[in-house]
């Protein structure tokens, strides 16, 4: 049956979970009319891929003017052109043909073009590489903020747009009754994930039911951002929040404790700065994140670690000592000089105070 001739349906292949032999109509409709007798489509096998790639690697060799050897084996010429030798045709014939029969192909095709088919919102269709359709990445964020909604939590995502399913009426006392028709409409949506939509009348409408609407797009809850990162501290002696609250420390060096672990902040995060036991209100964002051991601190650095320049220019005028001494010196006042002495590996955090 010509392919052309073909057109999928939804309904397809074999309930028990069969393959349909090497029918290549298996699952697919003509003219409306299912062709097999199940619901399904068959999933492809190990053996299914390797005949797709043995027949592929199989008409590359004999396009390239070879036979299709083993590795070990001497490459064959192959040349049809003007010749008429039965024999070179049946054995590219048996060739071919051993390839296709070594596994189902028509099943892996039928398989990709499932997948890759825009209906079925697997595959990205606008992408030049192989990427998940970002329906699904809508589905995760539509989990996050109804899972949130439930428990009355802070979502990671809310609203910024919606598609309304039904006129909403808006009864505000001591207000003509305005209304939000059905149809697609930008959105405000408070820390909650609460939505508020513009009514007839240019006010806000608000207690829009999720039964209601369906999101249609996101933006990121940057009070969710906030609220997450106190949950996790950076602490830091008095002194250094002091330096970090009016700008003087933008770095600073924690110990590598295990060399195959990685560091437990990460970058483009938000963190609360702490001190003793006490959190502060100053919140900071790691920029970078490297390694280095701790006796090859930069002068440059030294100043970003937030060693007061009194400090700094004390050392160099009276000891004639490089800056890094007053680092070394804070360093054993919290530290011990035996730490010190070890000159451990460490991670350099570059960080900004978050406005």
């Amino acid at each position: 049956m010509p392919p052309q001739r073909l057109k999928k349906t939804r309904n397809c292949i074999n309930q028990n979970g069969g393959n349909g032999g090497n029918n290549p109509t298996a699952g697919w409709s003509k003219g409306g009319e299912i062709v097999g007798d199940g619901m399904k489509i068959a999933k492809f096998n190990q053996a299914d891929m390797d005949a797709t790639l043995k027949l592929l690697q199989t008409l590359e060799a004999f396009d390239a003017g070879f036979y299709p050897t083993d590795e070990d084996e001497e490459p064959r010429e192959f040349d049809l052109t003007g010749r008429g030798d039965e024999q070179l045709l049946q054995d590219f014939y048996n060739t071919v043909m051993t390839a296709f029969k070594s596994g189902y192909v028509g099943r892996f095709v039928w398989n990709a073009m499932t997948a890759f088919d825009p209906d079925n919102k697997i595959i990205n269709p606008d992408a030049d590489t192989l990427e998940l359709h970002p329906h699904w990445e809508h589905c995760e964020k539509a989990a996050d903020y109804y899972r949130a909604c439930l428990l009355k939590s802070f979502p990671k995502y809310v609203p910024s747009a919606v598609k309304i399913l039904r006129d909403q009426k808006s009864n505000q006392p001591f207000a003509p009754i305005a209304w939000v028709l059905a149809g697609e409409h930008v959105c405000s949506s408070n820390n909650y994930g609460e939505i508020s939509v513009m009514d007839s009348f240019g006010n806000l409408l608000r207690g829009i039911k999720h039964i209601d609407f369906e999101v249609i797009a996101w933006k990121e809850n940057l009070f969710a951002l906030h609220q997450n990162a106190e949950e996790v501290v950076i602490k830091f002696t008095d002194d250094m929040v002091k330096a970090i609250r009016v700008g003087q420390k933008t770095q600073t060096r924690r110990e590598v404790t295990n060399l195959s672990d990685l560091c437990s902040y990460k970058v483009g995060e938000v963190y609360s700065v702490a001190y003793s036991n006490s959190k502060t209100d100053i919140k900071i964002r790691i920029t970078s994140i490297t390694a280095e051991n701790l006796h090859d601190i930069s002068e440059e650095d030294v100043i970003k670690e937030g060693v007061p320049r009194v400090s700094i220019e004390s050392y160099f005028l009276y000891v004639n000592a490089p800056a890094w001494h007053a680092f070394r010196d804070l360093w054993i006042s919290i530290f011990g000089f035996a730490n010190w002495q070890s000159n451990p590996l460490v991670w350099v955090i570059n960080f900004e105070v978050v406005k």
